[in-house]
């Protein structure tokens, strides 16, 4: 019993140990730097883990359509507004708004150009309407709401 008793005191003192690449001393297996020639026998253990270096990674493949139709309906909120009468413009820059603001929110990328083009859009297509509306009653050359009821009877 004294004999396992010696054993299992030596085993647990005992530390695991390598040698230094650079001078040959024994050293702790944990160490980075040789405390006799104090060269670095290991490279250092980052926490965190570093990024590909290589290579595009997949959000930035799937952002960059996807505000590129942000922008186009930004674009055609603006048009809108600069030739009313063609509310195409407005309904195009409505779908690409919604389309884009829906794939940018699944893949997590901000929705703030699509949701200026979807509200200049929108305010663009009622401006279309009220400049429509505007022309009909120039056109006609009705004065009030009445008028339009008689014209039309």
């Amino acid at each position: 019993m004294n004999e396992n008793q010696s054993w299992q005191s030596t085993a647990t003192t005992e530390t695991k140990t390598k040698f230094c690449k650079y001078c040959g001393e024994k050293i702790d297996i944990e160490s980075v730097i040789c405390p006799k020639c104090g060269k670095q026998v290991e490279e250092l253990k980052t926490s965190k883990p570093e990024p590909p270096q290589m290579g595009y990674t997949v959000q930035s493949q799937l952002s960059t359509p996807r505000k590129g139709m942000a922008t186009a309906s930004l674009i055609f909120g603006i048009l809108s507004f600069i030739f009313p009468l063609l509310g195409l413009f407005g309904i195009i820059g409505i779908i690409l708004a919604i389309t884009a603001k829906d794939s940018m929110k699944a893949t997590g990328t901000p929705t703030g150009i699509a949701t200026a083009g979807l509200v200049l859009s929108i305010f663009g297509l009622i401006y279309n309407l009220i400049a429509i509306l505007i022309l009909v009653f120039a056109i006609f050359n009705i004065d009030t709401v009445q008028d339009i009821f008689t014209y039309f009877q």
